[in-house]
């Protein structure tokens, strides 16, 4: 470059940046699936150009709005971005969006129970087609709905703590707590006499060392039973010489 002022000649030199036009744009990740109410990230990467960069996006089906690098998102479908560099060079790139509802669920049991019975744990979601996952005490796990303990015993007793997962979103932990209360122990069963007549009574006495918090029931077998499962079942062919009797209050068996 020459620059000429009067009769006088002076030269320089500059220089001229010439910058190669945007190319092209990535979004990233290369695949998003979002679980709502959450909502997930989209990067736009430019290719070429020269910053600074403008960067407009298009959710599904609406219009161009300015934005910034990233765009949150939380509609499923098509998305699209739009960037222009400093000389006013634009491309485009889209990236596909797949949304799934985030599960909730639901534990629960039957707890209380007694020691030797059946812990039922119960667990559900609003989403079908859920699985689940639960946990529990001393490592306890299970991919069942509502899985089943046996033989209840004091290490069942607990937090238990189930999880949904359905098109690839997880609920939030659900918690259910277990208490395992111990089963009275020395529980004997009398009865004044084994053979009786017809029309005869016969005084039906039990004993236990029922445990600090225990609560001791008794039944009048010829009034109306109160707050007793009464049983009465036969014990030998179909006319029996004698009966045998089951009290099953809150889930404990006592046998008169």
């Amino acid at each position: 470059m020459s620059l000429v002022v009067g009769p006088c000649a002076r030269t320089g030199n500059v220089t001229v940046g010439v910058f190669a036009p945007i190319t092209s744009a990535i979004i990233t990740p290369a695949t998003l699936h979002v679980c709502t109410p959450g909502s997930g990230t989209l990067t736009a990467n430019p290719i070429g150009g020269s910053s600074p960069y403008t960067y407009e996006w298009m959710p599904p089906g609406g219009v161009f709005a300015l934005g910034l690098v990233t765009q949150s998102v939380n509609v499923a479908g098509t998305w699209t971005v739009r960037v222009t560099d400093a000389c006013n060079t634009q491309t485009t790139a889209t990236r596909n969006v797949t949304v799934s509802p985030t599960p909730i669920a639901t534990a629960g049991s039957n707890s209380p129970i007694c020691a030797g019975t059946t812990l039922n744990l119960l667990g559900s979601s609003n989403q079908p087609g859920s699985t689940f996952a639960w946990s529990g005490p001393a490592g306890y796990n299970s991919t069942d709905e509502d899985p089943t303990r046996l033989n209840a015993d004091n290490g069942m007793n607990g937090t238990y703590t189930v999880v949904a997962t359905a098109a690839g979103c997880s609920s939030l932990p659900q918690a259910t707590v277990v208490v395992v209360n111990p089963a009275p122990v020395g529980v004997t069963a009398n009865a004044s006499d084994l053979i009786v007549c017809a029309g005869d009574a016969v005084d039906l006495t039990s004993t236990g060392t029922p445990t600090s918090d225990a609560t001791l029931l008794s039944q009048n077998f010829n009034g109306t039973p109160t707050g007793w499962t009464v049983q009465n079942l036969t014990t030998g062919g179909t006319n029996p010489a004698a009966t045998a009797w089951g009290l099953y209050p809150n889930g404990v068996s006592f046998e008169d």
